[in-house]
């Protein structure tokens, strides 16, 4: 699998958050929700735009974890109504590309196949989609990032 090694500085997001597993998917849902107070979150984020779909907190039993559709922050001087602030901390990450319509199987290949077979293994903390400025949510092709924190086997 192509892919990239990078260490990442720590940064901040805010968004809003739910539970999730892996049964009632509700990120579009929630993407809906955050996008409709962009007028709220644009004039908060860092520039150029990005946006994180963060995933944090996994629980094995049954599988449940936190997802956060945010933006990326300078300042948490300001925090819009019931959105949350998230610290991303520097780490190693390995970058993926996709796009959402092979985005669970992207997934699936980086913790079947790619990781087992890498000199690495997970790292703690929170892995994230990063949507460029550029990113087309109504174009199933088009680009999107994924990060797996990583550290040597």
């Amino acid at each position: 699998m192509d892919h990239k090694i990078i260490k990442k500085e720590e940064f901040k997001v805010i968004g809003l958050k739910l539970t999730n597993n892996t049964v009632d998917k509700r990120f579009g849902d929630l993407w809906e929700a955050f996008i409709s107070r962009n007028k709220e979150t644009l004039p908060l984020a860092k520039k150029p735009v990005k946006s994180y779909g963060v995933c944090f907190n996994l629980m094995p039993e049954p599988i449940t974890f936190d997802y956060m559709a945010s933006l990326e922050v300078d300042s948490l001087d300001t925090i819009p109504d019931g959105m949350e602030v998230l610290t991303i901390p520097t780490q190693e990450y390995a970058i993926f590309e996709t796009n959402l319509t092979i985005l669970m199987e992207t997934i699936n290949s980086i913790y079947n196949e790619w990781l087992p077979q890498s000199n690495y293994k997970r790292g703690k903390g929170p892995e994230f989609e990063l949507y460029e400025a550029d990113f087309e949510p109504e174009g199933p092709t088009s680009t999107l990032y994924l990060y797996i924190p990583i550290v040597k086997k």
